[in-house]
C-alpha cells in the first residue's frame, strides 16, 4: 500500500510540474511570493499542483486530513450501529408483543390489535432517528469544510471577492478523493 502511494504521489507530482492549457482563466498570484495564494485557486488543476507542491510536504495539513477522515469513517460506523440497533430493538419489541398475544390467547383474555399502529410507530422511530443522523452528518459537514478552509487547502478557502466556479462541487469532490488517496 505504501509503494502504491509513493506511485500517486510521483505521478501527481509530475502533473503538476506540467504547464497545460486550462479553460479557466490563469491564476493571478503575487509576484512577491513564489507560494501560490490558495485563496484565489478556483479551478480543479491548479488545485492539484498546489496541494501536490504544498500540501503534501506539510505533515501536519496532512495529520489534521487523516484525522478528518478517519473521524468521518468512525461517524459513519457508528450511525450504521445505531441505525442495525434501532431496527433490532424494534424487532426483539415485536417479538415480545407475539409471545404476550400468545400467552394472553392462552388464558383466553381478550388481545388489543395493535399490529398496524406499532408497524407505524415503528417506521416513525426510524425516521426520528434517520433525521438526527442526518442532521449530525450535516454538522459534521459543515466542521469538516471548515476545517479544510482554516488549512487553506484550495477551493474550500476561496477568497469571498472571488466567484465561486460553476463546477466548484464537483472540483471539491475531486480534491477530497485525491487527500484521501494521498493519506
Amino acid at each position: 500500500m505504501g509503494e502504491n502511494n509513493a506511485q500517486v504521489f510521483d505521478l501527481l507530482k509530475q502533473l503538476s510540474q506540467t504547464t497545460g492549457e486550462s479553460s479557466e482563466a490563469p491564476q493571478q498570484q503575487p509576484a512577491s511570493s513564489g507560494k501560490p495564494d490558495p485563496t484565489r485557486i478556483t479551478d480543479y488543476s491548479s488545485a492539484l499542483k498546489y496541494i501536490v507542491k504544498y500540501v503534501t510536504s506539510n505533515d501536519y495539513i496532512m495529520d489534521e486530513i487523516r484525522v478528518l477522515v478517519q473521524t468521518q469513517n468512525r461517524k459513519e460506523e457508528e450511525w450504521a450501529k445505531g441505525r442495525q440497533e434501532v431496527i433490532r430493538k424494534q424487532q426483539v419489541r415485536s417479538e415480545g408483543q407475539a409471545e404476550l398475544a400468545d400467552v394472553l390467547k392462552l388464558v383466553g383474555a381478550s388481545q388489543p390489535s395493535t399490529q398496524s399502529s406499532k408497524a407505524s410507530e415503528n417506521d416513525r422511530e426510524l425516521a426520528s432517528y434517520d433525521r438526527k443522523i442526518y442532521q449530525s452528518a450535516l454538522n459534521l459537514q459543515q466542521s469538516q469544510l471548515q476545517t479544510l478552509a482554516e488549512l487553506k487547502i484550495p477551493l474550500f478557502c476561496i477568497n469571498s471577492q472571488i466567484p465561486k466556479p460553476q463546477n466548484l462541487d464537483n472540483d471539491r469532490r475531486k480534491v477530497l478523493e485525491l487527500l484521501k488517496d494521498l493519506i
